[in-house]
C-alpha cells in the first residue's frame, strides 16, 4: 500500500469546508488530528457560534486575564486546561463573531449567581470584559495570527487591550 505524504494530506484537508466532516476527521488518527485541528481552529468563530469554543478559550486565560472577570461573578471553566493550545492555531479574528459566541456562552453557562439581561448596561460591561480578556489571550498565544478585524465602537476596546 502506498502511503500519502504529509503535503498530500494537507492539500486534501484544505478542500474540506464542512465542519462536521472536519470534526469527523479529527477522530480518525493522531496524524489526521495534527492536520485537521489547525484548519478547524484557524477561524473557529467564523461559521458558527458555540459556547464550547468560548469555554475552551476561557480555560486558556492566564491569571492577569482572569482578574478582570472576578467582579462580574463569571463562572470560569474549572477543569484541566486543554492538552493543546487551540488558540495558537487562530489565523484571523473578527469581532462580530466573538460577540455572538460570548453572548451565547453567557446564556448557557457563564452567569454565575447573577441574572444578566441583554438590555442591561451590566450585560454590555460583562460581554466587553470577557471579550477584552479573550482578545488579550489570543494576542498572547496565537502564533499564526494574521488578521484582526474590529468595526465601529470596538476600536477603543482594542486599544485598551493593547495597553
Amino acid at each position: 500500500m502506498i502511503r500519502l505524504s504529509n503535503e498530500c494530506f494537507l492539500e486534501i484537508f484544505s478542500y474540506l469546508k464542512q465542519y462536521e466532516t472536519l470534526f469527523s476527521c479529527l477522530l480518525v488518527s493522531r496524524q489526521w488530528f495534527r492536520f485537521v485541528a489547525p484548519i478547524l481552529w484557524s477561524k473557529p468563530l467564523k461559521d458558527f457560534s458555540d459556547a464550547r469554543i468560548i469555554r475552551i478559550y476561557l480555560s486558556l486565560l492566564n491569571i492577569e486575564e482572569q482578574v478582570s472577570l472576578i467582579p462580574f461573578d463569571i463562572i470560569l471553566p474549572n477543569g484541566p486546561k486543554p492538552l493543546i493550545n487551540y488558540a495558537s492555531f487562530t489565523v484571523s479574528y473578527e469581532n462580530s463573531h466573538l460577540n455572538e459566541s460570548i453572548e451565547y456562552w453567557i446564556e448557557k453557562e457563564g452567569r454565575g449567581s447573577r441574572n444578566f439581561s441583554y438590555f442591561d448596561d451590566e450585560y454590555y460591561s460583562v460581554t466587553q470584559t470577557i471579550k477584552c480578556s479573550l482578545i488579550a489571550m489570543l494576542l498572547r498565544t496565537s502564533e499564526r495570527l494574521k488578521s484582526v478585524t474590529f468595526k465601529g465602537y470596538d476600536y477603543g476596546l482594542f486599544k485598551k487591550t493593547l495597553q
